[in-house]
């Protein structure tokens, strides 16, 4: 399904979602760590620690599914405050990645962010290439560490 015909839609993450979620999940992580040629008990526990560390550290916060229809294509996780609004996780199946879904979805955020004066923020892998993707939208970078770096858009006065 081509997102030319459909637009994306999110809604709250369920029960049944869980197997969607844990191989998304895995997807992600095996390109980031490199572990695809770990045995594979070693692997899938490496994982399931993972994301079993991933679901508690976001439980409080508002975890969507992203949607093409009725098809489960991705995860949207963010954190609301009165100080920043935090995009903690934004992941898309390989094969939905670079066709403006992202983009959209962080769109949107950042309207929020507008709407609510608010800076919308993320941190996110040096060698993610979504890198590129936050900096065409206007994030700039906040501060780095040896791994990752700390983004943050704001509304200019300019665009209002």
């Amino acid at each position: 399904m081509s997102i030319a015909n459909n637009l994306p839609s999110l809604r709250a993450v369920r029960p049944e979602d869980e197997p969607f979620l844990y191989h998304l999940f895995s997807l992600v992580k095996l390109e980031e760590l490199g572990i695809g040629h770990w045995d594979a008990a070693q692997r899938e526990q490496l994982l399931r620690i993972q994301y079993n560390a991933h679901q508690l550290h976001h439980h409080s916060s508002d975890d969507c599914i992203v949607a093409l229809g009725e098809q489960a294509i991705g995860r949207l996780i963010v954190q609301r405050a009165a100080s920043a609004i935090q995009l903690s996780d934004i992941t898309l199946l390989p094969e939905f990645r670079n066709q403006g879904i992202g983009a959209r979805l962080i769109r949107a955020l950042q309207e929020e962010s507008r709407q609510f004066n608010r800076p919308l923020q993320l941190h996110v892998f040096k060698t993610n290439p979504v890198v590129d993707l936050y900096r065409r939208l206007g994030f700039r970078l906040v501060s780095s560490s040896d791994a990752q770096h700390f983004m943050e858009w704001k509304a200019s006065a300019k665009e209002d």
